[in-house]
């Protein structure tokens, strides 16, 4: 159904000097939201013939990984950008080598994602946040300044490092049935028509999402910690204030306000992370 993506990357060009936007989708084959998003565009929104004067990249990162069926081949695409030498060997190492400069030499960058666990639908944009942009966004919650903190570089914080004039975007996008397929796709038309790539006819009313700091919510993993909220790992579980966060053979925290927990998970480097929330 994808065929016009050859090599994993459709480039639609104009023969112009335009700015350029790129998709980037698969950076794990089981995010299946990147194969109904890119099925859509090419063969039944036709975008290559609705493009205005600007550039379109399509590109599925882990092009042997998708085809294999396996969520990657020999390391994780979102752990390689800072390309260590321990990883040249490596498929994905050798793939990001490929097309890094694509992303490079992007004005806008929009990574998609999709969470393979329930999850609510969320964005997290990186560099200057474009608020009018946001508002137009049918989604749960805007993450910002996660990045930041991260212990690893991920794909679009390396697109930031490498264009600091880059607008780049993540979304991570769980899908329950058609209608969050749906969804996912009128937001990327959003997308596309706010700068410009597209004409579509954006509905009048804008969308509130709740717009979450990193530096107020834990986003860690912990290890050896009895965490109370990973019994039932659910992304955003809300913590009241006074409420006991976590305790261990040494203090017990008490949160200082109301607050929400990112992506819980096991317990692991809780110390490092924890004192976000009680600043």
């Amino acid at each position: 159904m994808l065929e016009k993506i050859k090599n994993g990357i459709l480039k639609i060009k104009s023969t112009k000097k335009w700015p350029t936007c790129t998709l980037i989708a698969c950076t794990h084959w089981d995010e299946l939201i990147w194969y109904y998003i890119f099925e859509y565009l090419v063969n039944n929104f036709d975008i290559q013939n609705k493009i205005l004067q600007w550039n379109l990249n399509l590109v599925i990162w882990n092009l042997k990984a998708m085809q294999g069926k396996k969520r990657f081949i020999d390391i994780d695409f979102n752990r390689i950008w800072n390309f260590k030498e321990e990883f040249k060997k490596t498929y994905e190492y050798k793939r990001a080598k490929q097309i890094k400069n694509i992303i490079a030499n992007s004005d806008y960058v929009f990574d998609l994602h999709s969470a393979t666990n329930p999850s609510p639908f969320f964005l997290i944009p990186e560099g200057k946040i474009d608020n009018n942009l946001l508002k137009w966004f049918d989604i749960d919650f805007i993450v910002k300044d996660i990045l930041d903190f991260l212990h690893w570089k991920p794909l679009i914080k390396y697109v930031y490092e490498q264009n600091p004039k880059s607008k780049t975007l993540v979304m991570e996008w769980y899908i329950k049935d058609n209608t969050d397929i749906k969804k996912a796709i009128r937001n990327i038309l959003y997308y596309l028509n706010y700068h410009w790539f597209i004409k579509y006819n954006i509905e009048d009313k804008k969308n509130n999402s709740i717009i979450l700091d990193t530096k107020k919510a834990i986003y860690a993993k912990s290890m050896n910690i009895n965490f109370l909220y990973t019994n039932k790992p659910e992304s955003f579980q809300k913590i009241k204030k006074w409420e006991k966060i976590l305790e261990d053979n040494w203090k017990i925290l008490i949160s200082d306000n109301n607050y929400y927990i990112l992506m819980p998970t096991k317990p692991r480097y809780i110390w490092e992370e924890i004192w976000y929330l009680l600043k």
